[in-house]
């Protein structure tokens, strides 16, 4: 090692005397720490510290505290003679460029620890013999789709030995690199992985790679292998005609890889596996297609069974396209997929992907009658098409197609007083190739329209539609509709909320830990209601809470009525927690509050979901308790028990189809409460079971009934109540 210190006094002069100096230490193979003094940095004088380390005839020049080969402002890189004509072998690091390629190997050549070679796009790697090329630091083998790395052997036989990941650091990288007559012949490790072999927890990146022509004598993974842990990302490679003893295209022994969006066809094993033998693994493969592997199965598994393979395509694998202990429910054809073909539960498809061909240039690429068109996973980023992504290696580009975009959605009023109109602009961006045409918007509720003009129904490519959404409330309560719009793209739905009100006090209820599910056996849920007066005067008024049961009667009150009053502007809002008991029966269930004044004047509502899972023991009526933060004075200006029995009547009455009761119970009771036709046939029975003393509402709502005069009886105790009400239709 040499260290040695040159005080430059311009740029120009220290380039020179650096040539010179690296120059004449060629036959060193390393030096280090040499200090450049620069005084062309932003006009001041200063020294940079530099590494030079031997790159088999190149040598890089670069900054130590900087990123490893980047060249920043007053900094240089130089570049030394090529070498002699005899080869490679060796230490490698530093950058191997495309001018100076071929890069002929003439030995064993490794990559050293904590070191980092650079191959650039259009480098060729020419082994002159079977030779292995180790990585223990980090390799950067990017090409590009236009300019492919070349990895090769002079002689096909006996080839070279692959490239050997072993107990390499993360953040490898081979991109658009063409591996070919790789061998893998020998004992133990040496005889795994024809092209690639990933150990000791190796983890590349392998992206966009042709590995074909590869192989191993008896051993495994003619393509690539894995072992030990090591879990690269193989992506939209193409792994053909490869060869080994098991695992024709690739072996995993042991390791977790990422599969996707490869091709891996026409590959062979001598046993198991002719396009992936699986051993102790627990690899993800999605969205490739293994086909046309000879061999035992496209996939055999051995201790596999956490393997999950979902969106492949599967075709005309020797003996069958899964072998071994095969997940359960893999390969079972049982439902349909999106483009509605045959697959399994698991999205994958067993049928033939119609390439044009599976040599030459155009080799495994999907013709427009692939089913492995837009049958990937969803969830997956878009094709450069913006289509669903495709299966396999190559996508396949359909012509250019609108791609209608909404924003936002939900679109969400908020509260709104009735008959007051509110506004909000909804956005339709087409980021498709074509003309996106807008046939019809619509929704089924008249409290929310647009301005949408049939005139000017097109969106060119990268416009946008801006709509006028109003909604204009006519009843006091939480509206959820639906906006449709139909195009010639993909139907569109756009979610539609608001609440109608008529009173200053505006109720709101925030739920906690949503979903809300509540198991058979009684569970509670926990929840903020909170009161705000709009007005700017002093209002007074009541907040309560109901829960609509299944059947979409009404139980409650179960907060309150509660007597407040809050000063213009203000507002309160209080933490809450609600049991529901194991009795309550199964189904969804809608949790109301409102403000106005119990129980026939109500100002606003608002309400949240819950779900009651089964059905327990016990009165599903009894034990509704809301506990938590009070509001002032609540134990105190809580509305008193009821003085005596009472039954409201219907209301309202003549109803259409849905009509309410409240009732009193100055004490707890058994309640019955039926409704009769005028024959006195039962129509339905809405309570019968024990009832705490305090309000209750009472729902009925039944469409189907015809219209004409209904009978309601309720029985409470030693107290009896009749009436009549009309249904009018």
């Amino acid at each position: 090692m040499y260290s040695k210190r040159i005080k430059l006094g311009s740029v120009l002069i220290g380039a020179v005397t650096l040539c010179i100096l690296l120059y004449s230490m060629l036959a060193f193979a390393e030096f280090e720490n040499i200090i450049l003094i620069n005084s062309n940095m932003g006009g001041n004088s200063q020294s940079a510290q530099y590494n030079a380390q031997q790159c088999l005839g190149q040598y890089v020049v670069g900054e130590t505290d900087s990123a490893a080969y980047t060249t920043s402002t007053g900094f240089m890189h130089f570049w030394s003679p090529l070498p002699g004509p005899e080869g490679i072998s060796g230490p490698v690091f530093g950058i191997w460029i495309s001018d100076s390629s071929p890069y002929n190997i003439i030995g064993e050549v490794w990559i050293p620890e904590d070191s980092t070679l650079i191959i650039e796009p259009g480098v060729e790697v020419i082994f002159q013999g079977h030779y292995k090329f180790y990585v223990y630091g980090y390799l950067e083998a990017v090409g590009s789709e236009s300019d492919s790395i070349l990895f090769t052997a002079t002689n096909p036989d006996p080839g070279w030995h692959g490239i050997r990941f072993i107990n390499a650091p993360d953040s490898s990288h081979l991109s658009y690199c063409i591996i070919e007559y790789g061998r893998a012949i020998g004992t133990g490790p040496d005889y795994r992985g024809g092209g690639i072999y990933c150990d000791s927890s190796s983890n590349p990146v392998i992206s966009h790679c042709t590995i074909r022509n590869n192989s191993t004598v008896g051993g495994t993974g003619g393509g690539i292998a894995c072992y030990n842990e090591s879990n690269p990302t193989i992506s939209h490679c193409v792994i053909t005609g490869n060869s080994s003893g098991w695992g024709g295209g690739l072996h995993c022994a042991t390791a977790s890889p990422l599969i996707e969006h490869c091709t891996i066809s026409g590959n062979a094993a001598d046993t198991l596996g002719g396009g992936i033998r699986l051993n102790g693994s627990s690899a993800t493969i999605v969205n490739t297609i293994i086909e046309g592997n000879t061999g035992y199965g496209g996939i055999y598994f051995t201790s596999s069974s956490t393997t999950s393979v979902t969106y492949g395509d599967f075709w005309d694998n020797q003996n069958g396209n899964f072998l071994g202990a095969v997940p359960s429910g893999l390969g079972v054809i049982d439902t349909i997929n999106a483009n509605g073909d045959p697959c399994d539960a698991f999205f994958n498809i067993l049928l033939d992907p119609v390439f044009y061909t599976t040599t030459g240039d155009s080799a495994f690429y999907l013709t427009e009658d692939s089913p492995c068109i837009d049958a990937g996973d969803p969830s997956y980023p878009r094709d450069p098409d913006n289509t669903i992504a495709d299966i396999g290696a190559f996508y396949f580009h359909q012509p250019d197609l609108p791609s209608i975009v909404v924003f936002p959605s939900p679109l969400d009023f908020g509260p709104v007083q009735l008959n007051q109109q509110a506004d909000l602009p909804l956005y339709i961006t087409n980021i498709g190739g074509d003309t996106l045409i807008l046939d019809s918007i619509f929704t089924s509720d008249p409290c929310f329209i647009t301005d949408f003009n049939p005139v000017n129904n097109q969106v060119e490519p990268f416009d946008t539609l801006t709509l006028a959404v109003s909604f204009t409330p006519d009843s006091i309560l939480v509206y959820d509709e639906i906006l449709t719009i139909l195009n010639n793209d993909s139907t569109v739905c756009v979610s539609l909320q608001g609440r109608g009100g008529n009173g200053p006090v505006i109720v709101t209820l925030t739920p906690y830990n949503t979903p809300i599910v509540i198991p058979p056996g009684g569970d509670s849920f926990d929840f903020n209601i909170a009161a705000e007066n709009t007005a700017s005067f002093t209002v007074n008024f009541e907040i309560w809470t109901l829960a609509t049961l299944p059947n979409g009667t009404q139980y409650g009150p179960l907060l309150g009525p509660v007597n407040l009053t809050l000063a213009g502007g203000a507002s309160i809002n209080r933490d809450r927690t609600q049991t529901v008991p194991a009795g309550a029966p199964v189904g969804n269930y809608l949790y109301n509050a409102y403000t106005g004044f119990y129980p026939f004047e109500i100002w606003w509502t608002d309400n949240f979901l819950f779900t009651k899972s089964g059905t327990g023991d016990g009165d599903g009526l009894q034990g509704w308790f809301c506990e938590g933060e009070l509001f002032p004075e609540e134990g105190l200006n809580a509305r008193s028990l009821p003085e005596e029995f009472a039954l409201s009547g219907a209301y309202p009455n003549p109803f259409n189809p849905v009509t309410n009761f409240d009732m009193g119970l100055p004490e707890a009771a058994k309640v019955h409460f039926a409704v009769y036709d005028i024959s006195g046939r039962l129509v339905a029975t809405l309570m019968d079971g024990w009832r705490d003393a305090g309000y209750h509402r009472v729902t009925f709502n039944r469409s189907d009934l015809a219209s004409g005069v209904y009978l309601y009886r309720l029985k409470a105790g030693t107290f009896t109540a009749r009436g009549k009400m009309v249904m009018v239709k």
